[in-house]
Formats: structure tokens, C-alpha cells, sequence
């Protein structure tokens, strides 16, 4: 998914101008179709395919980083940055105190390989963003005592990185791509704790 590519929930039509506005209007229909088109894409491959391929690699690192208390390991991994006939992606990595850039190779499915570093991407597949874990971790849990804002937390935390002279490429896309990681990582730990719970119960 492209950072820049972020279709928006407004259509700038001049009432005057009639045909204007109704070929505005055709188009309105047309990009909300095909955003309805893509995201029932997304969630298909989130769903059917990314959520239950992260469940054995997102268990081993709970157990790897204890729980996620020591992400050292994880973080330290060196990846392949480019294979021959395989194109390279690059990932604005969100930390709590800073942004890294991270260059993946396709060759392997980019969200396994950003799970291993201790990451979650907002995408399904060919993501552009991810959120540190612990991040997300500690957001889920403020949520489930606060009234969740994903806009005030992700602008909040975008103000606090470009003061630390940290900053993303356009305005707001945090706060576009922050939500969906934090959705799937969601329904991610969701799946692992109902997981759980059916090998106990069998015991």
C-alpha cells in the first residue's frame, strides 16, 4: 500500500456548475467502490491468510522475547535487503522514541519478516509502515480503560517524534496506518489467547 495513495472521505464539488458536479458525483461512486473493493481485499488476506500464517511465528517470539519484555534478539536480526529477480520494499519503522527505515526483500512475505523484528505492518502486503509491538501492546491495553482514539493517540505520538526531529514523509500518515495495525494485531493476540485456551481445555 502506498503511503500517497490514500483515498479521501471528501469530494470538493461546486454546486453552481451542474455537469461538474455530476461527474463529480460519478466519481465519488466510482472511488467508494473501488475503496469498498480493496478493503474487502485486504481483509480477506488479513483474515485468511497473514493472521493465521503470524500465529506460530507470533507465539515462538513470546516465548523467545518473554513475552515481549526483551525485544534485543528480535531487533538485532539481519534480514535480506534484496535477492535477484525480487524487488526490495522499504518500511518506516514506528518506535516509541524513533523512526527507522528498513529495506525488505519480497522474496519472503513482508509482514513475516517484520513480525521476526519485533514489528506489525499496516498492510497485508506490500506494507509501508510498521508499529513496534510493544506499541501496540500498550495502546490495546489503554484502550480497554480508555475511550479508544486512535487519531489522538497516533497525532499525539507523531507530534512527540518530530520534536525528536524524527518525521514522516507525509502529513498524517501515521494516523492513516496507524489504526489498521492495531486492528490486526488485535485479532492476532485474540487468536493466539483462543488458541490457548482450546489446548487447555483439551488437557
Amino acid at each position: 500500500m502506498d503511503l500517497n495513495n490514500e483515498l479521501s472521505d471528501e469530494v470538493d464539488i461546486n454546486p453552481i456548475l451542474e455537469d461538474e458536479a455530476d461527474g463529480a458525483g460519478e466519481r465519488n461512486v466510482g472511488e467508494n467502490a473501488q475503496a469498498r473493493k480493496k478493503k474487502e481485499q485486504q481483509w480477506r488476506k488479513w483474515s485468511e491468510d497473514v493472521i493465521p500464517g503470524m500465529l506460530e511465528p507470533y507465539v515462538a517470539l513470546m516465548r523467545e522475547t518473554d513475552s515481549l519484555r526483551d525485544l534485543s534478539a528480535a531487533r538485532s536480526r539481519k534480514l535480506c535487503s534484496g535477492c535477484e529477480g525480487y524487488s526490495s520494499l522499504e518500511v518506516s519503522c514506528i518506535y516509541f522514541e524513533k523512526i527507522e527505515k528498513l529495506v525488505l526483500c519480497t522474496y519472503k512475505e513482508p509482514a513475516l519478516q517484520l513480525l521476526t523484528l519485533g514489528l506489525f505492518p499496516c498492510a497485508p502486503m506490500r506494507p509501508t509502515l510498521a508499529v513496534d509491538l510493544n506499541m501496540l501492546d500498550f495502546v490495546r491495553g489503554l484502550f480497554l480503560n480508555t475511550a479508544p482514539n486512535v487519531t489522538a493517540w497516533a497525532e499525539t505520538l507523531e507530534g512527540f517524534l518530530s520534536t525528536h526531529k524524527f518525521k514522516l514523509k507525509t502529513r498524517n500518515t501515521l494516523r492513516k496506518h496507524f489504526g489498521n495495525a492495531l486492528q490486526w494485531y488485535t485479532v492476532l493476540e485474540d487468536t493466539k489467547c483462543l488458541r490457548l485456551q482450546e489446548v487447555i481445555n483439551r488437557i
